[in-house]
This record gives structure tokens, sequence and C-alpha cells, in this order.
């Protein structure tokens, strides 16, 4: 029903990605993790030109010439 719909904290051309406790979205050259309903748990400088591809418990985010894997706590799970 649309009583239960929520707006997500993006806007539909950002770069983003979902996890199994939340959300990773780039606005401008921030990166940002929510929560599943929208409330901010981190945010980090990033390249406007990073991508981000996302599982269970990580994110990876990209560009052509660096890869770098963040756990859902914003820590680097290694840097390429």
């Amino acid at each position: 029903p649309a009583a239960s719909l929520t707006k997500l904290p993006f806007g539909a051309s950002s770069e983003y990605g979902f996890t199994s406790s939340g959300m990773l979205y780039i606005e401008g050259s921030t990166l940002t993790y929510a929560s599943l309903k929208g409330e901010k748990l981190w945010e980090m400088p990033v390249s406007e030109t990073c991508r981000i591809a996302a599982g269970d418990t990580y994110a990876v985010l990209y560009t052509d010439t660096a890869v770098q894997a963040v756990g859902t706590d914003g820590a680097a799970l290694f840097r390429r």
C-alpha cells in the first residue's frame, strides 16, 4: 500500500548499492551509508567518478584506476 512507501534519500541518477543492513549512495563527492530506515550512519569523501558494487556486508568502490572495499562500518577492507 502507498502508506508504507518511503522515499529514498538519493536521486534517480545517483550511484547506489544495498547491503543486508543499509544502503550506500554517492551524492556529489560524498559517499553516505544509511540504515534501511534512511538514518545516516557515516559519510566519507570519494571521487565523483566512483561507482558502487555492494554485497551483504561490504561495498566495493571503484573507478577506472582504483578499487577499494569497505565494510558496513566504513573501514577499508583493502585498497588497490
